[in-house]
């Protein structure tokens, strides 16, 4: 019973986070259409710039990028029951495919150091769903 009640509510949840994460993406904190194709397809080029963290453009930039995305590392295993690569498998053709939106409109740029961040939110999101399921697990086997 407990397993089918968070499907129900994982699910909306998940569509609607996404949906949102698409709007901030595309149309949020003021984007407007860039006058050229950005793109950056250099692992690390991007996030070498930021690291060290010496402003707050940076902390945004990385801390944005990876604490965004930490909801589906808790989502995407509730709604369809994935374990930790599955939900990757699953998270991996989504963000591509809005990166390759954001190329497309020129309402943002397609980089791949965005989806490295991205997926390492996921990756600690998962990470800290399971860390707090097995202690809510234990609290409840000891009762």
């Amino acid at each position: 019973m407990k397993s089918r009640y968070r499907i129900e509510w994982s699910w909306p949840l998940l569509i609607a986070y996404s949906l949102l994460l698409a709007y901030w993406m595309l149309w949020g904190f003021g984007r407007t259409r860039l006058p050229e194709y950005s793109y950056n397809i250099i692992p690390l080029s991007t996030i070498r710039h930021y690291v060290p963290i010496h402003s707050m453009e940076a902390l945004i930039n990385i801390a944005g990028n990876i604490g965004v995305f930490l909801p589906f590392g808790v989502l995407i295993p509730l709604a369809i029951q994935a374990g930790f690569a599955k939900t990757i498998a699953c998270f991996l053709p989504g963000i591509l495919l809005l990166e390759l939106i954001q190329l497309i409109t020129r309402r943002g740029s397609l980089d791949v150091d965005d989806v490295i961040l991205n997926t390492i939110g996921v990756m600690i999101g998962y990470v800290l769903f399971r860390i707090i399921g097995n202690i809510w697990r234990r609290a409840a086997d000891d009762k």
